[in-house]
């Protein structure tokens, strides 16, 4: 068995974790005080009166481009220099 490994197959993080060595119960472990149905059950407070939100209309920006034409930068341009 020359040239193996003794570790070979073992994993070197086979245990517990160290900090669960001295783990006892957790300190919440009893029931929770929220246990049970939920004594305010129904609607939220604020979907009440809840209405159409305030932007629901059309986008400010649906619609042709008011600016429709060449590129501002591309109005007094000549001819492109040769590119040879």
């Amino acid at each position: 068995m020359l040239g193996r490994s003794p570790m070979r197959g073992k994993s070197s993080k086979v245990g517990p974790k160290p900090d669960a060595v001295n783990a006892g119960s957790k300190p919440d472990a009893g029931q929770s005080p929220k246990v049970g149905p939920k004594p305010n059950v129904g609607p939220e407070p604020d979907a009440v009166n809840a209405g159409p939100k305030p932007d629901a209309g059309q986008s400010p920006k649906v619609g042709p481009k008011p600016n429709v034409g060449p590129e501002p930068d591309a109005v007094n341009a000549g001819p492109k220099p040769d590119a040879g």
